[in-house]
């Protein structure tokens, strides 16, 4: 990973959340300056308190275009365009990492630790997954079906994996070039903690007060460990055909 370039891009969409006084902006900018092996860091917004802030912290600011503000354009989209600035120049990357801002609580080394097991396995994307044993259906063209394997003990069941993507997915960036956050080989990286699937989201009082009892408590109180590395030892492949 020390010869691979890497660059982190944060969209924020609208005016930055806050909760509990702590601006989560600066919080995943924070989280961002520790790992060794990003290269540069952008931040693309329509919001001209974002680009500031992203200036400040010595982030690359990138207006986005009204057209990329609107509610149904793509978080893929918005990734190829912003990679596209950053690269105008000489500058080129080899592995992109895309990281929702609103995701507040991610392990110490935590992108370091991904972009190691991205260099290392050499797939196209790398994912952060929430291990989950409950039992899940899926609903398609009036069809219900079961995800899971039934109802048994869990250390004789497969797990399903919950992708939490905005934690700080790692891709090559061939793949964000044409306009895809995932390529066709993926590998997943399970997280310790529920806490770290925790994101804000507008009106969930919820998510709201969890996140303000974490920054308060700690994030030990919820059963994860601030001060530990997350474990990738182990992934889990699948290919993709598209």
């Amino acid at each position: 990973p020390e010869t691979m370039k890497t660059i982190a891009i944060l969209p924020v969409l609208g005016r930055v959340q806050e909760v509990a006084g702590h601006n989560l902006l600066e919080v995943a900018l924070s989280q961002i300056r520790r790992a060794r092996f990003i290269s540069k860091t952008a931040v693309i917004s329509e919001d001209t308190g974002a680009l500031e802030m992203a200036r400040r912290a010595g982030a690359i600011p990138i207006p986005r275009p009204a057209k990329l503000a609107r509610s149904r354009v793509g978080t893929e989209e918005v990734l190829a365009y912003a990679l596209k600035s950053c690269e105008e120049g000489e500058d080129f990357f080899d592995s992109v990492v895309y990281l929702n801002y609103l995701y507040p609580f991610r392990p110490a080394g935590f992108f370091d630790a991904m972009i190691d097991e991205f260099a290392r396995t050499g797939v196209d994307s790398l994912v952060p997954t929430l291990k989950d044993y409950q039992p899940f259906w899926t609903e398609a063209q009036g069809k219900i079906m079961r995800c899971d394997e039934g109802l048994m003990p869990r250390q004789f069941k497969a797990p399903l994996h919950k992708g939490i993507i905005g934690l700080g997915c790692v891709t090559s960036s061939e793949f964000i070039r044409r306009g895809q956050l995932l390529g066709d080989e993926v590998a997943l990286v399970p997280i310790g903690s529920a806490l770290y699937s925790i994101r804000l989201r507008e009106g969930d009082s919820f998510s709201g007060a969890v996140i303000a009892a974490a920054f308060e408590r700690g994030p030990a109180a919820f059963g994860a460990d601030s001060e530990k590395s997350p474990s990738v030892g182990k992934t889990t492949r699948r290919k993709d055909v598209h």
